[in-house]
C-alpha cells in the first residue's frame, strides 16, 4: 500500500496501461494473431451487410434494437478488409472500445479512485472480471460502454474540455446508440446534471444524446417486434427474474454459486452494517443493484449471464475498495483477505477462453467455402460445437465484391 502511495502519478499510470497491454495479449495471443468473427458478428451483421449492402446495413436493427456500433464496424471491415479478414477490423476496434474502458480511470478524476492503490485495482479488476464470451468482438461492445458510462457518472464534477471532452462523447453516443445498456442508465445522468452546479454545454449534449438514443431504441423495439415478437418481455419468463436479477448481482465472484455466497455474502453484510458518515460510498452499490435488476427484466429470457453481471460486479469492486479505506472494524483484515481471493479467483477466470476461442474450431475460408446439400455456399463463425449453428449463406456475387 506504501509503495503506490510513494509512486508518481505518471509512472503509476504506465505501470496500468502497461499491465492492461500484458494481460489483455496472454489471456489468448490468438485472439489478435488470428481474430475470430464471433456469433451475430458474421450470422447476422455479415449477413446483413451482404443483403443489405454497406449503407443499408449500417442504419438496420438487429435482435431487438439497434446496434450503431456493431453495423458500421462490420460495414468499414467489409469495406476495408473484404470478407475474408473482416475480423481484423472488428477485432480492433472492439478492443479499442475495451481499452477506452477500463483506462478511463485514468481519464476522468473521482474520489472513488482518488489514490494509486485504487486506480490500479478499480482499472486491472474492470479488465479482469469481463467474461470471455465480452472479449474483443462487437456484439458485446454494449456491455463495455456501459461500464465507461458508470465510470463517468461516478467521476467528479468538473468541466470537460479538448480530447477528453471527445473521449467521453464518443463512448456515451456510441453507447446511446448501441443497445440498451448505456440509456438505462438516463436517471442517473440526470442525477449528475443536475447537481453539477458548473454544468456546462457538455452536460445538455450527452442528455440530448441519450433522449436521441432512446428513442431510436424504443423505434427499433417496436419495428422489430412486428417481425420477431417480443420474446425478452413475456410474461412467461417472469419465473427466471428474481434468480437472474441474483446472478447478475453476485457476478463478482467467479467461482460457483455456493463460493458466491461464502466469499460477498459477508463482505456485502458487513459493509451495509458498518456506519459510515460518507453515505455518497454507496452510490456504485445502488447502480450495480439498478442494473442487475434492469439486465435481468430486459435479458433474454429474463435469465442472467455473466455478461450481464460485468458491469454490476465492476461497480460492486469500486464500492468494495473504497469501502476498505474507511473501515476501521475488527473484521478488517478478514475483508482484506476475501478481496484478495475475489481478485485471484477473478484473474483465474480470465484465462479461461476455451468455451469461446477454441484452436481446433473450422476457420473458414473464401478459397473454400462449405456448401450444404442443396449446393447453397455458406461460411461457419464461432463459437462452434454442439448446439451451435452459427454461418452466413454467401453467393458468387458475394465472393467477387467482398473478397
Amino acid at each position: 500500500m506504501h509503495l503506490f502511495k510513494m509512486i508518481k502519478k505518471s509512472y503509476i499510470n504506465l505501470l496500468i496501461i502497461f499491465t492492461v497491454l500484458f494481460l489483455s495479449v496472454i489471456r489468448e495471443p490468438l485472439f489478435f494473431t488470428s481474430p475470430r468473427i464471433w456469433a451475430e458478428e458474421g450470422s447476422v451483421h455479415i449477413a446483413s451487410v451482404l443483403s443489405n449492402g454497406l449503407w443499408g446495413s449500417i442504419i438496420t436493427p438487429h435482435l431487438g434494437y439497434f446496434s450503431f456500433f456493431n453495423n458500421y464496424a462490420v460495414a468499414l471491415g467489409m469495406w476495408l478488409q473484404g470478407l475474408e479478414n473482416v475480423s481484423y477490423v472488428t477485432t480492433s476496434l472492439s478492443f479499442l472500445v475495451i481499452l477506452m474502458t477500463v483506462m478511463t480511470p485514468l481519464v476522468l478524476k473521482s474520489k472513488y479512485w482518488d489514490t494509486n492503490i485504487k486506480l490500479f485495482l478499480i482499472v486491472i479488476f474492470s479488465l479482469i472480471i469481463g467474461d470471455s464470451e465480452i472479449w474483443v468482438n462487437t456484439i458485446c461492445s454494449q456491455f463495455y460502454f456501459c461500464v465507461f458510462s458508470c465510470f463517468f457518472l461516478l467521476s467528479d464534477q468538473q468541466i470537460i474540455r479538448g480530447w477528453k471532452a471527445f473521449y467521453v462523447l464518443f463512448m456515451i453516443m456510441n453507447g446511446a446508440l448501441t443497445g440498451i445498456t448505456t440509456i438505462v442508465l438516463i436517471p442517473f445522468y440526470l442525477f449528475k446534471m443536475f447537481n453539477n452546479r458548473s454544468r456546462e454545454g457538455l452536460d445538455y449534449i450527452i442528455i440530448i444524446i441519450l433522449v436521441i438514443g432512446s428513442i431510436i431504441q424504443i423505434s427499433s423495439v417496436i419495428y422489430l417486434s412486428q417481425t420477431e415478437g417480443l420474446i425478452r418481455f413475456s410474461l412467461s419468463n417472469l419465473p427466471n427474474f428474481p434468480h437472474a436479477v441474483l446472478s447478475n448481482f453476485f457476478s463478482i465472484v467467479n467461482s460457483n454459486k455456493i463460493f458466491k455466497v461464502l466469499i460477498f455474502a459477508p463482505i456485502l453484510l458487513l459493509s451495509l452494517t458498518a456506519p459510515l458518515k460518507e453515505k455518497t460510498i454507496y452510490m456504485p452499490l445502488l447502480m450495480a443493484f439498478y442494473l442487475s435488476v434492469m439486465f435481468a427484466f430486459l435479458g433474454l429470457y429474463m435469465k442472467g449471464a455473466p455478461r450481464y453481471g460485468y458491469a454490476p460486479s465492476v461497480l460492486v469492486f469500486v464500492y468494495l475498495i473504497n469501502f476498505l479505506c474507511i473501515y476501521k472494524g475488527k473484521l478488517k483484515y478478514l475483508l482484506y483477505l476475501l478481496t484478495i481471493i475475489i481478485f485471484a479467483l477473478s484473474l483465474k477466470g480470465f484465462f479461461k477462453t476455451k468455451d469461446v476461442y477454441n484452436p481446433a474450431w473450422h476457420r473458414y475460408s473464401l478459397k473454400n467455402p462449405k456448401q450444404n446439400e442443396n449446393g447453397t455456399k455458406f461460411i461457419q463463425f464461432f463459437p462452434q460445437g454442439q448446439g451451435c449453428n452459427w454461418f452466413a449463406t454467401i453467393k458468387d456475387k458475394d465472393l467477387e465484391i467482398y473478397r
